[in-house]
């Protein structure tokens, strides 16, 4: 979801790298359906893991759930350590056996995430977002 907005919304002024520590066989549908309900497909998009991009240099590195925080290795910039910020989002795949919760789960996980990112870009990089009222994020 945050690769989603963050190359919908901050476009090419931001180079996106997503990864997790588990790499999955892909981009959960629920994911995939939530966030084309915000206008934005990530249908596209695949999954990596932390040890993808070990050998890359990262200005930033944002961690959105405690265990990904927990386990992330320290990555380098160009000047030293990447800068680390972390968001404690609850992880819609904890909802996986409550087909009722299931979809609010990850609406709710998607109004967060593009929340915080649009107040990132804001303040880090001066990127204002405009929303489509149509958008349901």
């Amino acid at each position: 979801m945050a690769e989603g907005f963050l190359r919908h919304w901050a476009d090419d002024k931001v180079e996106v790298r997503s990864a997790g520590s588990h790499q999955a066989s892909g981009v959960a549908r629920l994911t995939v359906q939530v966030m084309d309900e915000a206008g934005i497909d990530i249908s596209r998009q695949v999954t990596n893991s932390f040890d993808d991009y070990i050998n890359e240099n990262f200005d930033w590195v944002i961690t959105l759930c405690d265990y990904a925080r927990d386990f992330c290795p320290v990555f380098k910039s160009e000047t030293g350590e990447a800068k680390r910020l972390h968001w404690s989002i609850s992880d819609p795949m904890s909802a996986f056996n409550y087909p009722a919760k299931e979809l609010r789960a990850y609406r709710e996980a998607r109004d967060e995430i593009g929340g915080r990112i649009m107040v990132w870009l804001d303040e880090q990089f001066g990127i204002k977002v405009n929303i489509d009222p149509e958008s349901k994020c």
